[in-house]
This record gives C-alpha cells, structure tokens and sequence, in this order.
C-alpha cells in the first residue's frame, strides 16, 4: 500500500496504471490474433468443422486499416492516506475491443465474415475496501451470428446486445435485438448453429466475500467451439474457448 497521499484513480493515469494493447497492422497484411488446431499426429475432424468451416485459423481478430488499437485492457490499484479516517484501498479494471473477434472466419457460405463474431465494446469493474467491500460494474457487448431461426425464413445475419451496470435495474443484465439460441439458428445446409458454436448468456458481476476476488473471475462470456479433432484424448479437449471480459478485483485494506 502506498504511504503517501495518492487519489483514487479509475485507470486512465498512467503513473498508477497497468495497460496493455493490440494494435492493427497498418498494412492490413493479416489478422493480429488467430488461433489453430495444428496439433502433432493429429486429424482435422470430418464433416462440417473440417470442410463447411473451411481452413484454420478457426478464431481471428481482424485487422482495421488505420493501424488503430484493436484491444486494449488496463488495471489499477490505489489506496487513501495512512492517516485517511476510514481507510480505504481501491483496485479496478478496464477492457476495450475496437474489433470483433471473429469465429470459423475461413467458413465457405460467407466468404471469410465467419459464423459469428462477438465484440466487447467496454467493461470496467471497479472495487473499494469495506466491511462488507461494495463493487461496481458494467459493460457492453454485441454479438453477431449467421442463420435463419427455426425452418422458415433465409438466413442472415442476427445481432443480439447485452449491457449491465450494477448500480441500475437491480443489476440485472438487459438484452436486446434477436435472443441468443443457437439450437433454433440453421445454416444454409440445415446444420445447426449449437453443433457448431456455443456460449452461455452474459452475466452480472459477483460481489464475492468481505475478502477475496469479485467481478468476473470466469469472464462475461465465453464462446466455445464443437471439438475440432477427430481423435480425442476426451470430449471437448480440442474445442476452442474465447473468454470475453475475465475481469477482476480485490479490495482489501489490512492496515
């Protein structure tokens, strides 16, 4: 803890910040982040992932063409005066993606815009030291997918928004658009979106104990593939998880 008088911070100073960032290559040349399944001895999986999906990298982080931040996360920790009535540490963090992660982007019926795309586009979580400690958070997320729901209809694309904040609507997340179901999303082949991807619903951040971590210690949502590989040392062991906002914080002050 410091021993000198410092303000509390909400993460844009960098003298008493952590930050971190991507950033697009100016020469759109390629993605800044993708994820594969090349795997020794292993065997691409049969049947949709392996040719309807089209070729690996199976999760990408597109590339902008001004050389602008693509992600960009930052966390903070500061505290009141030794000699502060009450005393207090506060601890917090923040997460921004100017562009979507993109899933299967290499699938054939879309020409490279993938199957479905999820973008962040803020979160903060904030902490303060208490008997109990109280938080604060929010955030803003969209995503986006392809398909017709149900057997009617043509397929297109659907977008779906959830946002929280935990000081309104009783810290309930709020959603709007088209509702999140992959079991009733069809592909142009008939193939089900849920055999391809699945995620469960964004959630609100948990307070925790007086002491210990809060916030969203398992992410606000996580995106996670079908198994890519035909052998499997056990089921899933080859999906890919994206992890969306796994943003925490504790504030404890022992003095």
């Amino acid at each position: 803890l410091p021993r000198s008088p410092v303000n509390v911070d909400d993460g844009s100073d960098p003298r008493k910040a952590i930050s971190g960032r991507l950033s697009d290559n100016a020469s759109n040349g390629c993605g800044i982040l993708g994820f594969t399944t090349v795997v020794s001895g292993g065997m691409a999986r049969p049947g949709n992932i392996g040719t309807l999906m089209g070729s690996s990298p199976f999760v990408r982080l597109p590339d902008g063409t001004s050389g602008g931040v693509a992600l960009s996360g930052s966390a903070y920790v500061t505290a009141t005066p030794l000699l502060t009535s009450p005393q207090r540490t506060y601890a917090g963090a923040r997460a921004t993606m100017a562009r979507p992660i993109v899933l299967f982007p290499g699938t054939s019926q879309l020409s490279g815009s993938g199957l479905v795309t999820a973008q962040l586009t803020s979160a903060r979580i904030d902490c303060t030291s208490g008997t109990p400690g109280s938080i604060a958070a929010s955030y803003a997320l969209t995503l986006k997918w392809w398909g017709k729901i149900g057997t009617t209809g043509t397929a297109m694309w659907h977008t779906t928004t959830w946002t929280y904040d935990s000081s309104t609507n009783g810290g309930a997340v709020q959603t709007s658009g088209v509702t999140w179901d992959p079991a009733q999303a069809v592909l142009s082949d008939g193939t089900l979106l849920s055999a391809l991807v699945t995620a469960d619903p964004p959630v609100a951040a948990t307070s925790g104990a007086a002491t210990g971590q809060r916030g969203f210690p398992n992410g606000i949502m996580t995106l996670t593939t079908a198994g890519t590989l035909a052998v499997e040392s056990q089921s899933g062991y080859s999906a890919i998880k994206v992890t969306l906002g796994q943003l925490t914080c504790v504030a404890d002050d022992e003095r």
